[in-house]
């Protein structure tokens, strides 16, 4: 089989062979990218569908001039459904203060995502989803060292996934009252169990 142009061949040809990754590695990368990429990917679909399907005003508006504002709807979704859990613990290698309060060297601070997406200080009234807020500052992708090697791709994905949807069934309505939606336990993404659809 030979390489093709896409990023398991390049990770193999560029990396694997020149001894900058070893197997371990690269399976771990691998691993990564199906099981991180396709499940946050299909619960940010999912959601952000669901936020179409209950505003007709915001529906409208996202979709008008085919579609124009889906990036801003897209990364403020992102923003606003925050599907991380809980579950970025970091350790203080030195004594650090944040705000009032001392981390001691060697202590560890479990951060909040969804806090911190939430934060008023930074995104005023939170709890509305709004596609005219500058959301490029939410954590949903980490920050840093830390941040996703996808985001770029699962932006992407989100935002051509929701484009074909809508276009192609324009009629696309849910098929159940909101309060029937029922999220799924998940160690490390909320989501929805199932998002019924008529059209």
């Amino acid at each position: 089989m030979q390489p093709g142009d896409d990023l398991v061949s390049r990770l193999v040809t560029n990396h694997l062979a020149a001894g900058e990754l070893d197997r371990a590695d690269l399976l771990g990368i691998l691993k990564l990218l199906l099981i991180a990429g396709h499940e946050s990917t299909a619960t940010q679909i999912a959601f952000s569908a669901l936020s179409l399907l209950t505003d007709d005003g915001l529906r409208a508006e996202v979709l008008a001039d085919g579609g124009a504002l889906l990036p801003e709807f897209v990364e403020e979704s992102m923003r606003f459904w925050s599907i991380v859990q809980d579950s970025v613990v970091r350790q203080a290698t030195e004594d650090v203060r944040i705000g009032e309060t001392l981390v001691g060297e060697g202590e560890s601070v479990m951060i909040s995502l969804l806090a911190a997406n939430h934060d008023a200080t930074v995104f005023p009234r939170p709890e509305r989803l709004d596609i005219h807020r500058d959301a490029s500052g939410h954590l949903l992708w980490g920050h840093g060292a830390h941040f996703c090697l996808g985001a770029s791709l699962g932006r992407l994905e989100v935002t051509l996934a929701l484009g074909s949807l809508f276009t192609t069934l324009p009629t696309l309505r849910l098929a159940c009252e909101v309060g029937q939606l029922r999220l799924r336990e998940h160690p490390v993404f909320h989501s929805l169990t199932e998002l019924p659809v008529a059209w």
